[in-house]
């Protein structure tokens, strides 16, 4: 498997998460997005804040389309979410809150500001320490 992503694109992502619009908790979708409502309370929300298209080239020179996506997620009342929805290699930003993620094993403790990587194939559970969370996830999936 060809490494898609080297370091310096990594830190470009974590600077588009930050910059990224991280208003509208519940139910608010920004003009070209579109919120993903819940079939029911215990589920996640889930606001579309983009999702496209974009094309890197490999280090063989091939160019490679990715789709790419930047979602914020709305966890309230202390869930407990088993499997995080979101597939492909993530960059969290635990925009507030306080979590509790356990990823391939490893339980760790997370606050509002913080930021971390999932890697491609990865599931990710995530339990919520406080009244609620905001999680914004950029993933790129092939």
């Amino acid at each position: 498997m060809n490494h898609l992503l080297p370091c310096s694109l990594i830190v470009i992502l974590a600077a588009f998460l930050i910059v990224a619009p991280s208003s509208g908790q519940q139910g608010a979708s920004s003009p070209q997005g579109k919120t993903v409502e819940p079939e029911s309370a215990s589920e996640l929300n889930a606001t579309v804040r983009f999702e496209g298209k974009a094309t890197m080239k490999l280090k063989t020179g091939r160019p490679q389309e990715l789709n790419v996506a930047l979602r914020s997620w709305g966890i309230h009342g202390q869930q407990h979410i088993e499997k995080f929805p979101e597939q492909g290699f993530l960059v969290v930003h635990l925009h507030s809150g306080k979590v509790v993620t356990v990823i391939e094993g490893k339980e760790e403790q997370r606050k509002g500001g913080d930021f971390w990587t999932l890697p491609s194939g990865s599931t990710m559970s995530v339990q919520v320490k406080s009244e609620s969370a905001l999680l914004q996830t950029f993933s790129i999936t092939r």
